[in-house]
């Protein structure tokens, strides 16, 4: 999805492709493999997506290219698997992405892993980069934590790669291990009364990095 500003008003690309209004801002959303206009330089472009996915550099210079000097701002924000609550529960969620998953994730899974951190020094305009943790709270059901889980890419592959039984298995012994640390903590605790295990309270922490670079006027060679 990408949105276009002109003088303060958003307008979907789809909307504005005909009109010759010099572009003030736009936000992009998703794999980074969307083309960008040849022509008019933006004040801003914000990124907000997994570049693991693209050749990089290529993105990075077109970003220069595009960005406007002394007021283009380039936007790059990113983050990992979270953080469960329950430290059981969490500790069962990690070795199910970094082990069971692990060969089959993209190569390049550690870069977002470490916050692209092994990124940085490719980034552009460095005497302006600033780079900042915003903290995320999400609280969510079980049933839709496992719903969550099925959207990574390295599920799908699992998936394509040994076929339904065996995708639909490993999510099988998932949910059982995820509801055992439960029925312990419902013994633990002496609670009274059967759990919906579907509707069970869980709250994620995703921090979020954000990297922002400003284009100086006249560092070009940035």
């Amino acid at each position: 999805m990408s949105h276009h500003l002109y003088d303060g008003e958003d307008h979907t690309s789809n909307k504005v492709k005909n009109e010759k209004i010099p572009l003030a801002l736009v936000i992009e959303c998703g794999s980074g493999q969307a083309t960008v206009e040849k022509t008019n330089p933006f004040f801003l472009k914000i990124f907000c997506g997994r570049i693991t996915g693209i050749d990089v550099e290529i993105f990075l210079e077109e970003a220069k290219r595009i960005l406007k000097p002394h007021t283009g701002v380039l936007a790059i924000w990113t983050y990992t698997f979270g953080t469960l609550d329950n430290p059981i529960v969490d500790s069962i969620y990690h070795e199910f992405h970094h082990g069971l998953l692990f060969p089959y994730w993209n190569a390049k899974q550690r870069l977002v892993d470490d916050y692209y951190e092994l990124l940085v020094s490719l980034f552009p305009y460095k005497s302006t980069l600033r780079q900042y943790t915003i903290e995320c709270q999400v609280e969510t059901t079980f049933e839709h934590f496992l719903g969550f889980i099925e959207t990574a890419s390295a599920c799908r592959t699992f998936r394509k790669q040994n076929g339904e039984q065996a995708y639909q298995d490993m999510f099988i012994t998932l949910r059982h291990k995820l509801i055992q640390c439960y029925i312990k903590t419902k013994l633990r605790h002496d609670n009274d009364g059967a759990i919906n295990f579907n509707f069970i309270k869980l709250t994620l922490s995703r921090p979020i990095r954000l990297y922002l670079m400003q284009k100086m006027k006249f560092n070009f060679n940035q």
